[in-house]
């Protein structure tokens, strides 16, 4: 009996040693999930993202846009379908095109304003003799320019190739000229009545026409309104018969 258990021990030991080791290429094989058991890793890691990155919005401009006076539901400011919701009647405003976002530049009435590139100069109707400015984009920041000493300010204009000198009618009588780079002020006109003036220039302040535009009455018994050149070397008035 003894015997026969010997012998099967002797030839189980036998059939081990016989097996191989595994191939390293069996060992891959054995590895590698099946096709039923294969979990695909999410797209963040698995997958390059394609979409494209977030941009920030482009800058607004706010220097692309106009200053204006809010007369009332009927005023047109950019376009007919266009006005500005909750705006107060007489006072001023900048509006920027591209956004229709328009900011209070006074918290009070206006006589008149008028705009460069870097500016807006206006005339508080609580101080008709005193004309302010801003910088565009930093509205609270109003600057007394000139106070005038010919009477209240009625109209004022800055042209393009002049913007160091503001052209405005003093006591709707007196056409007046500012050097702003040194404050000096000249009269170049007086007439019976001006409702608005102005003169152009070569913009270096050294040479201006001989002539002033004006609208108003040269004299008393002149009709309102009518537009007028006045000569500087002579005095001489003429029609304006273009319009």
């Amino acid at each position: 009996m003894k015997k026969s258990v010997l012998i099967a021990l002797v030839l189980l030991l036998l059939l081990t040693g016989c097996q191989t080791a595994p191939t390293d290429d069996e060992k891959a094989l054995a590895s590698t999930p099946s096709s039923s058991g294969t979990v695909t890793p999410p797209s963040s890691s698995a997958v390059p993202s394609t979409s494209t990155p977030a941009t920030s919005a482009p800058a607004v401009d706010v220097h692309d846009g106009r200053a204006f006076i809010y007369y009332g539901p009927q005023f047109v400011v950019l376009s007919p379908d266009w006005r500005p919701a909750e705006a107060l009647v007489d006072h001023l405003y900048w509006v920027v095109r591209s956004t229709k976002e328009y900011t209070l530049i006074c918290d009070e009435p206006v006589i008149d304003y008028t705009a460069t590139d870097t500016h807006v100069y206006f005339v508080k109707e609580s101080e008709p003799t005193k004309i302010y400015r801003t910088p565009i984009g930093d509205f609270v920041n109003h600057q007394l320019v000139y106070e005038s000493s010919y009477g209240k300010v009625s109209y004022m204009i800055v042209m393009s190739n002049s913007t160091e000198f503001l052209q405005f009618v003093a006591d709707e009588k007196k056409f007046v000229m500012l050097d702003m780079s040194t404050g000096e002020c000249t009269v170049l006109m007086e007439q019976y009545y001006i409702n608005n003036a102005y003169m152009e220039g070569t913009g270096d302040g050294e040479t201006w026409n001989n002539w002033i535009w004006f609208q108003g009455k040269p004299s008393e018994s002149d009709p309102p309104d009518r537009q007028y050149f006045y000569y500087r070397d002579t005095g001489e008035i003429e029609v304006d018969n273009s319009l």
